[in-house]
């Protein structure tokens, strides 16, 4: 028996192992421009698809291959954003954070939804799609220019970190209900306050127990289990073990109908709490640079090059409502609450979309075009390129007039 590997599996591991090269290098280049690496994912990941829609060089294993990369990205990328969540923290500022958070998210959604069913013309379920990824932000791309100014441990920066920590919760929670929603919208039936109950129930029952087994889970067994490994083990066996946990509590997630990325991000709540969670995120952190980028790749991949006119233009207007609604709904009642500046300089830092906006697209898109169209999901992957290009600059220039 020829025990060789088939070509396919060896050309898609040359092709795997390129692309790992390729996000380090765009890593580096993104840190000496002081732009955010996922820009230059996504523009690997479009160059791909633009390539296999002239030349077809990806197979079906390929693709599935791909998207199983993709998977385990959304989940190291969310394990991460819950185990550098800080609830001590939060919960000091939390009725200052609290309050700009609902006009941010009341103010983002609504703009959103509205521009989308209104301006754009579409339906119900992508208009829905639509406003609760960009209710979402990224605090990853403001969060470097505020800690290389010394800003991000003064109040203003707690206030934005925590901000943004509601955002990332209330966006995971905006597509669990959506995934439970959209379903029964797309197969033409009527939601109606009794399915909306209904559906709502369901979910809060199946929400608090998946949350009672993560803090029984916290409580009780992640510190036993961690700590039996690190006495018996080498110190990289607890890494590998802590992403087979998360592996298995983000399945767990999606069996009961969150998805991964809800899983992911209670998984890192979890180990957040350790009193090692900062040795767990700094080893986490080479499988985050090993795997996130394939996330961010394939969503490049998959959007399709011949809408890419159409996805400009509506992803031109989605960028206006986005820009619009995080200004003024987080600069608004942020301005409420502490002083112009530092309401100028928080509605500035809020206004990429990135990681959670990407993942709700993601996994809406997984239910087909009837929920993101061709050409929505091209328009938002412009409007985060867009938005995590323009922010930075803007930051500088607010930086500088209205300082830390």
């Amino acid at each position: 028996m020829d025990a060789a590997m088939p070509k396919d599996d060896v050309w898609m591991l040359a092709l795997v192992g390129g692309l790992v090269i390729a996000a380090v290098l765009t890593r580096r280049l993104s840190d000496l421009l002081k732009l955010p690496a996922i820009v230059g994912y996504m523009l690997i990941g479009l160059g791909i698809g633009v390539a296999d829609a002239r030349w077809s060089f990806l197979s079906e294993p390929d693709r599935f291959s791909f998207a199983f990369l993709a998977d385990a990205g959304i989940v190291v990328l969310l394990f991460r954003v819950g185990l550098e969540s800080n609830f001590t923290r939060l919960m000091a500022q939390i009725r200052r954070a609290s309050f700009v958070w609902v006009g941010d998210f009341v103010v983002s959604f609504a703009v959103a939804y509205g521009v989308a069913s209104q301006v754009l013309g579409y339906g119900l379920v992508p208009s829905l799609v639509a406003a609760s990824a960009l209710s979402a932000t990224s605090l990853g791309v403001a969060a470097a220019f505020w800690r290389d100014r010394g800003a991000l441990k003064t109040d203003r920066g707690a206030l934005l970190t925590d901000i943004a920590e509601l955002d990332d919760l209330s966006g995971i929670l905006a597509l669990a209900v959506m995934l439970a929603v959209l379903p029964r919208l797309l197969d033409g039936g009527t939601v109606g306050p009794e399915v909306i109950g209904e559906v709502t129930l369901v979910l809060l029952v199946k929400f608090f127990a998946f949350c009672a087994f993560c803090f029984l889970f916290a409580r009780y067994l992640e510190r036993p289990i961690t700590g039996w490994f690190r006495a018996t083990q080498p110190r990289p066996t607890v890494i590998i073990v802590v992403l087979g946990l998360c592996f298995a509590i983000s399945t767990l997630a999606d069996f009961m109908g969150f998805s991964l990325a809800v899983g992911a991000l209670f998984a890192g709540l979890a180990f957040s709490r350790d009193p090692a969670e900062h040795s767990i995120d700094k080893g986490f952190e080479y499988l985050f640079l090993l795997f996130s980028p394939f996330f961010f790749i394939h969503l490049g991949m998959v959007a399709d090059p011949s809408l890419w006119i159409e996805g400009l233009a509506v992803g031109g207007v989605l960028a206006v409502a986005a820009i619009v609604g995080k200004l003024v709904g987080v600069g608004g009642a942020t301005w409420m609450v502490a002083d112009r500046k530092t309401a100028i300089l928080i509605g500035i830092s809020m206004i990429p979309r990135a990681e959670i906006t990407l993942v709700i697209l993601q996994q809406a898109a997984a239910l087909g075009p009837a929920a993101v169209p061709g050409e929505l999901f091209g328009g938002m992957i412009f409007v985060s390129i867009l938005t995590c290009l323009l922010v930075p600059f803007a930051l500088q220039l607010a930086f500088r007039r209205h300082g830390a």
